[in-house]
């Protein structure tokens, strides 16, 4: 009829005038397959390259890197990649951008494995971006992630753009800054040099000394330094073989920060330093306005050499609150018939509160927390899971009873090498804590009653227990080349 209007289909390329169509300019083929990659990499599939639908299914598939499992969880899939269309979307949070292609395609030609959880990492840089309309600054935020990956390797990229999600969740700024990319490619360089995989729980904790050696001696151009291996620490480890792996978390108050940036970063050098591909030990990030600083296990003398190092770098954490954790290795290393497990961990409850109060004469203000003023539980126990590795192999064990974890909220500042050598010593040989059995008449004793306890009484209780580790043979071994491991790792 005159006047009507009839609606024109136009064939491809002019589709590409319709509003759902991406408004990028073309791919190259290259690109293209990397681009299908990266979508696939985050759940998504299409059946001609425009059109993206969300599969449930294909989520569910991804492989999650096992630190970051609190960020994401299956349950949760990213708010910023809706169950609808993926169409212009896909340009706005700059998963087009050539930077981003040019890191899959040169991380698929390493190890394709990788480059899909490097993949889905990169997917993920943009959940604090979800509310923020302005293309330019999502593109901003990807193009620097995709630089900082860039400078990593084989062993590297993938600890990379994790410690990176982690930055950028923090909403810290993402503009380019030559001091941060030197320090994140000097550890990536360092990381590309580890020897060796983790076999063992305390070679966790030996990886990271070593990287933060390596680092710290780099940064400071320290020369004639003998380099330290696995293999040089190895020869002292064997007094360590039936003790328990030592860590820690370090509880620091956002609020108390001051150059946010500059903190994050050094941060960011911590998560590189910790990061190994199938570890379950989360990376340290911001939890309800508290960041929690993790440190990888190992037995007491490499995870001191690992604070010490580790505080040369964020020194914040030399004055702040912690949570130490005890991990048995081998249920058969003591004998526990004889120290049941309730009594042998209200003892080393005790002896944490007496290794406070030894130090401090005050029980600290905690730090209020949006969720719970009492988050930190100074002076209580808590049992719970601890990443284990037998053989190469992670896992995650429950109570003590299955060699779980004992965390003790007693830490405070530089108490740290103190609890961990005594705590050690007291679970490698309980026998050791007798002196406390007749202190507390059998009743756990908190930081609270400690502090009013008789300077006499307290001191009286480690010089028994030290006395008795040098009469042991086998503790005076491991005390001696526990001090020789400290000085092989100190930077």
């Amino acid at each position: 009829m005159p006047g009507e209007r009839k609606e024109r289909h136009f064939p491809w390329p002019f589709g590409r005038f319709r509003k759902d169509r991406m408004s990028a300019e073309m791919l190259s083929s290259d690109e293209e397959k990397n681009f299908r990659f990266v979508m696939g990499s985050n759940g998504f599939f299409s059946s001609d390259g425009t059109e993206w639908k969300f599969n449930p299914k294909l989520w569910e598939k991804i492989d999650v890197p096992p630190s970051l499992l609190g960020v994401f969880t299956r349950s949760n899939p990213p708010e910023v990649f809706p169950n609808r269309l993926f169409t212009s979307d896909a340009e706005a949070y700059g998963l087009r951008e050539k930077s981003v292609l040019d890191i899959i395609g040169r991380y698929r030609e390493i190890d394709e494995a990788a480059a899909k959880r490097i993949g889905f990492l990169l997917g993920r840089i943009n959940i604090p971006l979800r509310s923020i309309n302005d293309k330019k600054t999502a593109k901003a935020a990807t193009e620097f992630a995709a630089r900082m990956i860039n400078l990593g390797r084989r062993k590297s990229g993938e600890a990379i753009a994790s410690t990176i999600v982690v930055y950028l969740l923090s909403k810290t700024s993402f503009e380019q800054d030559t001091d941060f990319e030197r320090n994140v490619s000097n550890m990536a360089e360092i990381m590309e040099e580890d020897q060796n995989i983790p076999w063992e729980t305390e070679d966790l904790g030996i990886s990271q000394a070593i990287r933060l050696q390596r680092f710290i001696r780099k940064i400071h151009k320290s020369e004639n330094q003998k380099e330290i291996s696995d293999n040089d620490i190895l020869e002292n480890l064997e007094a360590f073989y039936e003790f328990p792996t030592i860590g820690a978390e370090f509880h620091i108050p956002v609020d108390t920060q001051t150059d946010t940036k500059m903190f994050w970063q050094k941060l960011a050098i911590l998560n590189m330093s910790q990061y190994q591909k199938e570890s379950s030990i989360p990376l340290s990030r911001n939890e309800d306005g508290i960041i929690e600083v993790r440190m990888n296990p190992s037995v007491y003398p490499v995870a001191i050499a690992t604070w010490n190092l580790m505080k040369l770098i964020l020194p914040e954490i030399n004055k702040s609150y912690f949570s130490i954790t005890i991990n048995r290795k081998d249920l058969n290393f003591s004998p526990v018939d004889y120290f049941p497990d309730k009594k042998l961990i209200e003892l080393l409850h005790t002896l944490g509160s007496l290794g406070y109060a030894a130090l401090f004469q005050n029980i600290p203000r905690l730090p209020a927390s949006p969720n719970d003023p009492n988050e930190l539980r100074f002076g209580r126990k808590y049992l719970g899971q601890t990443v284990r590795v037998d053989e190469g192999k992670y896992s995650l064990t429950g109570n003590l009873q299955e060699k779980g974890q004992l965390s003790i909220y007693t830490g405070f500042g530089n108490l740290f090498p103190e609890l961990a050598y005594y705590l050690s010593m007291g679970m490698a040989e309980p026998e050791l804590l007798e002196a406390i059995t007749e202190m507390n008449a059998g009743k756990t004793i908190l930081p609270s009653d400690a502090v009013r306890m008789k300077e006499e009484d307290i001191r009286s209780v480690f010089e028994i227990m030290e006395s008795n580790i040098q009469e042991n043979s086998r503790l005076r071994k491991a005390s001696i080349d526990g001090e020789k491991i400290i000085a092989q790792l100190r930077p």
